[in-house]
C-alpha cells in the first residue's frame, strides 16, 4: 500500500484511527521477545514497602486504578513475598496519577545501562526541519509485557491486597518538507499500528511549524 499525498490530515491518517483507540490500549498484550525482564542481584531478598496512608480522594483513586487495572488484566491478586507501597500524586489537570514505590526493587535489580541520547544531540538532528509531529503514547508502561516469571517481583500492596504487574513518551516525526512529513507521519503510525502501540490523540499534534520538545520551543 502506497502512503497518502498531502491533503486534509483526517482523511491521510484514516486508516489508523485503530492506534489512537482507548479500547485497544486497555486489552492485555501478548508476550513479546523484548518483554521487560527484572533480574536480581545475587542473594538478594524480595523488598517489603510499607502500606502508605492515603486521603480520601487517593482511596478513591486507587480503588479505580484497582478495578480498571484489573478488568484490562494489567495486574492480577498475589500471595508474593515482595511488596511495595502505593500512593499517588498530583496531575496538571488536578487529577492524581497511582504511583508504586518499586525504590526497594530498583537497589536489587541488577541495572542495564541504556545510552539515552543527549538533549544538545537530539535537538541537532532537528535541524533543518521545517514541520513536526508530536505523538503521546497512552498508557506507555502497560504497552510492554513484563518478562513471564518476574510477575512477582512487581507486587505492591494496599488496603485493599496485594497485586503484581503483569505489563510493564512523547514521540517527534520531523521532516524538511510538508510533502515529506506526511510520508513520514505515515510510516511512523504504520509501525505503531503493526506492533501494537497506541497512542493519545488529544496529546498529539499534527503538522506544526512550532512544537514544544523536552523542554524546547522548537521550530
Amino acid at each position: 500500500m502506497s502512503p497518502p499525498t498531502p491533503g486534509h490530515l483526517l482523511q491521510a491518517y484514516a486508516e489508523f484511527r485503530e492506534v489512537f483507540s482507548k479500547e485497544r490500549v486497555a486489552r492485555q498484550p501478548a508476550h513479546q521477545p523484548w518483554d521487560c525482564a527484572i533480574d536480581l542481584l545475587p542473594n538478594a531478598s524480595p523488598p517489603r514497602g510499607q502500606v502508605y496512608p492515603l486521603s480520601l480522594p487517593e482511596s478513591k483513586a486507587m480503588e479505580e486504578y484497582i478495578e480498571t487495572a484489573l478488568a484490562a488484566g494489567h495486574i492480577r491478586p498475589s500471595t508474593s513475598p515482595a511488596a511495595a507501597g502505593f500512593f499517588s500524586v498530583g496531575k496538571k489537570d488536578g487529577g492524581l496519577c497511582p504511583c508504586i514505590d518499586y525504590r526497594g526493587l530498583n537497589t536489587i535489580t541488577v541495572p542495564y545501562p541504556y545510552p539515552l541520547p543527549l538533549v544538545p544531540a537530539v535537538l541537532e538532528q532537528l535541524r533543518g526541519a521545517r514541520m513536526f509531529t508530536k505523538l503521546d503514547l497512552r498508557s506507555a508502561y502497560n504497552l510492554v509485557r513484563i518478562h513471564k516469571g518476574d510477575e512477582w517481583k512487581t507486587a505492591f500492596h494496599t488496603t485493599h491486597g496485594k497485586w503484581v504487574i503483569a505489563y510493564i513518551n512523547d514521540i517527534l516525526v520531523y521532516s524538511k518538507s510538508p510533502e515529506k512529513h506526511v510520508l513520514h507521519v505515515w510510516e511512523v503510525l504504520s509501525r505503531l499500528q503493526r506492533h501494537h502501540l497506541y497512542m493519545k490523540l488529544e496529546k498529539s499534534e499534527f503538522h506544526r511549524t512550532t512544537v514544544t520538545f523536552l523542554g524546547y520551543v522548537i521550530s
